[in-house]
């Protein structure tokens, strides 16, 4: 995965690039992953908190907007498990019947300030979100016994859209076009190279050790 300090600065502009990071725990503390009538479900919560730019003291940065689909997309996780009898061997586990939903080539309009799927943070502030790990989404074998060990983390991600202000003020305004994915939360934005500005990748987060448990 990602080290936490690697951060994409691909763009005309090669400075004042804006540092995220994400945090992941437990929706309830607990490491149990639960099965419960032979169904393997647990939900995490995810934290985004904006640092503030990378060549600047953090209190004179100005507060970002962004799109936060990368947060939601189920291919920016992994879960690994670990083999059994003691190895410290660890194998991913494979996605199940993951579809990206119907193409839809004909670029949508989404207004930035009417939209939950924007969201705007300031130097040092942070948003929260929550993501479920469960037998729909990955496959788990079928011959898992109480006790296996898990880990789970965000893999990393680069942001699909973003820009400087607010997202009442600033960007009260502001329309943004993408292609999107049918009910998938996967976007392609064509505005390819994000009217100049850098890059953002949001780099790869702690991991949460997992035991199954009935």
């Amino acid at each position: 995965m990602p080290s936490q300090s690697q951060i994409s600065d691909k763009g005309s502009i090669r400075h004042n690039v804006p540092i995220l990071s994400v945090s992941l725990e437990t929706e309830n503390g607990s490491t149990e992953l639960k099965r419960q009538n032979g169904d393997i479900s647990m939900e995490f919560r995810y934290k985004m908190t904006y640092h503030g730019v990378n060549n600047i003291n953090f209190t004179t940065a100005g507060p970002l907007t962004f799109f936060i689909d990368v947060f939601r997309d189920e291919l920016n996780y992994q879960l690994d498990r670990r083999v059994q009898g003691g190895s410290e061997q660890w194998i991913p586990c494979r996605y199940g019947d993951y579809c990206p939903g119907f193409v839809n080539d004909q670029p949508s309009k989404i207004h930035v300030a009417q939209s939950e799927d924007f969201v705007c943070l300031h130097p040092s502030e942070s948003w929260e979100g929550s993501f479920t790990v469960d037998d729909e989404l990955w496959e788990f074998p079928d011959h898992l016994g109480t006790g296996a060990i898990f880990r789970f983390a965000f893999k990393g991600a680069t942001i699909g859209w973003w820009d400087w202000g607010t997202k009442d003020g600033t960007h009260a305004d502001t329309i943004v076009t993408f292609r999107g994915y049918g009910q998938s939360t996967r976007s392609d934005f064509t505005d390819d190279d994000n009217g100049g500005r850098p890059q953002i990748f949001v780099p790869s987060s702690n991991e949460i050790e997992l035991v199954l448990a009935d």
